[in-house]
């Protein structure tokens, strides 16, 4: 990510000319902690160079007259890339983005930093966006599609920053340069959008989605007393998507607040742990007192030492099991917080209900989320551009801003 501010030069290692100007192969630093390193003509960029920026991000390319020019790469500080073209200094072209796996997460074109015409943002269930982006190159407009991980069954119609707000069924035939051509089903049902709440998981819980309503249905457990369970309707390769889940969800406060109590409950516990520990051997070392001791006080301090080491062997057990237990909440809780490193991207799955016909009794469960958003300056490109969408998996795909 390059800074805001205008570099200024600090410190030049390498050759210099007569002007004391930066002339063959030098590592710059500037002001802003951001770093290159490359090949300079007279103080130009020229030639193959690498920006080292601030938050870990780097920019690699060959520079013209002190631009970037051609396939550049810009990789993330989490080891993703953007793979692109450009043109005195800015992305302009056909453009890939990768995860840290190398998996493609976006293919599309760009125009002076911007996403443009029709872009795919690929997700980590299989499942896809596409459709051509507005003048901010965001996800908006009445041409767009979610297409669900078979690579066929979609979604067409309405969306908002890549969130559907309304789509029909239809069916992605074939994709010709990277532009998809549907088939609409005909008086096929209108979806809406429907997000779940504290209170509400949809307004339609029984509304079947159309791709589940090919693959599985609902029906009695073959386990005794575990109510009804989810079944398959046709054979599945592994790592097969099946179906979707949701949930209601709980605030960020409520998040915070079984965190909070999860921690303090595990000091607690560890507390009362330790102190069963210590009063495990209770009444062990009173043997010498024990031979001044009349029998009956003998024998009833003998049946209260069992007692504690019973007690303490009880909660010992308890306390370990509960820790666990508490353990298991705060991870569940943190999963939910950015900060936080095992924070969990994949939640916010979307509920659609139908506009125009009665709920079916079926089991619905839908998705159409983009995910998260990733912001960075300046990126970056490389060689073999894969055209091949159907050999892709992806995960939620960065937002991106270039300056």
């Amino acid at each position: 990510m390059d800074s805001d501010d205008e570099n200024v030069e600090e410190t030049v290692e390498g050759l210099l000319d007569d002007d004391g100007l930066p002339h063959g192969f030098c590592t710059v630093s500037y002001s802003s902690t951001d770093r290159f390193q490359g090949h300079f003509v007279h103080g130009e960029k020229n030639g193959r160079g690498k920006f080292f920026f601030f938050d870990g991000s780097t920019l690699e390319g060959f520079y013209v007259d002190d631009a970037l020019q051609g396939l550049g790469v810009y990789t993330y500080e989490d080891g993703g890339a953007l793979h692109g073209n450009y043109i005195d200094g800015e992305l302009n072209g056909l453009s890939q983005e990768f995860d840290p796996d190398g998996k493609l997460i976006f293919k599309g074109q760009y125009k002076d930093n911007i996403r443009n015409g029709v872009c795919w943002i690929y997700h980590l269930d299989g499942g896809s966006l596409v459709g051509e982006v507005n003048e901010d190159g965001d996800m908006t407009g009445d041409k767009i599609a979610y297409v669900y991980p078979d690579r066929r069954t979609a979604l067409y119609g309405r969306f908002i920053d890549a969130e559907m707000m309304e789509g029909k069924l239809c069916f992605l035939t074939s994709v010709e340069e990277g532009k998809p051509y549907f088939e609409m089903v005909p008086d096929g049902k209108v979806y809406s959008f429907d997000k779940s709440t504290p209170s509400c998981i949809s307004t339609n819980p029984m509304l079947p989605d159309p791709y589940e309503l090919e693959r599985v249905y609902v029906a009695d457990s073959l386990i005794s007393n575990a109510g009804e369970g989810l079944y398959a309707l046709t054979a599945a390769e592994t790592h097969t998507v099946m179906s979707f889940y949701n949930g209601v969800r709980i605030t960020h406060q409520e998040v915070n607040a079984l965190i909070a109590a999860s921690v303090f409950s595990c000091f607690t516990t560890i507390i009362i742990i330790v102190y069963a520990s210590l009063t495990l051997g209770y009444g062990e070392d009173d043997d010498e007192v024990f031979s001044h001791t009349p029998v009956h006080v003998v024998h009833t301090k003998f049946i209260l030492g069992q007692l504690v080491q019973g007690a303490d062997i009880a909660i010992l057990i308890a306390s370990i099991i509960g820790l666990g237990v508490a353990l298991s909440i705060s991870y569940v809780g943190c999963r939910s917080l950015p900060q936080c490193m095992c924070y969990d991207t994949l939640t916010g799955m979307e509920w659609l209900h139908p506009d125009n016909e009665q709920p079916q009794t079926v089991e619905l469960v839908c998705t159409i989320r983009d995910g998260d958003e990733r912001i960075f300056n300046s990126p970056v490109p490389f060689t073999d551009f894969r055209t091949e969408i159907e050999e892709e998996y992806s995960r939620p795909a960065p937002y991106v801003r270039l300056s």
